[in-house]
């Protein structure tokens, strides 16, 4: 059975979603005395590495 071949064109989507989340975290932090969970910053760290993971072993077309 041959493999289907896709090209995944919304990456910049993501790509522009962390970087609103990124503006808002900054933004939080310069304006309050922000804390967070430990376990909460591990899981997001856990999944921005796998997200990484995913990305570079992307094919470039």
């Amino acid at each position: 059975m041959e493999n289907i071949k896709i090209h995944i064109n919304y990456l910049d989507v993501y790509a522009k979603q962390l970087s609103q989340l990124t503006n808002e975290l900054l933004g939080m932090q310069d304006k309050y005395d922000v804390t967070a969970d430990l376990d909460q910053i591990e899981r997001l760290s856990s999944q921005l590495e796998q997200l990484k993971a995913v990305v570079d072993t992307l094919p470039l077309a």
